[in-house]
């Protein structure tokens, strides 16, 4: 019964420091603008009509040499 194909929009946006050569800092967020077609989708699966889903990260990375 899902006429959309319009799952939604994302923006991504990210932050990287690297204070010492082998150590990189890494953080992010993202936002997820629901569409017709996704907000049909998430209805179905039980989710709830959402209009916004988002996510937010933070991480580490040491590289051996």
């Amino acid at each position: 019964q899902n006429d959309s194909r319009l799952l939604g929009t994302e923006v991504d946006t990210r932050l990287g420091v690297v204070p010492w050569d082998p150590l990189r800092l890494e953080a992010g967020y993202g936002l997820f603008v629901v569409g017709q077609g996704g907000r049909a989708v998430l209805e179905a699966s039980g989710y709830g009509g959402r209009d916004f889903m988002h996510l937010a990260y933070v991480q580490a990375r040491v590289i051996a040499p």
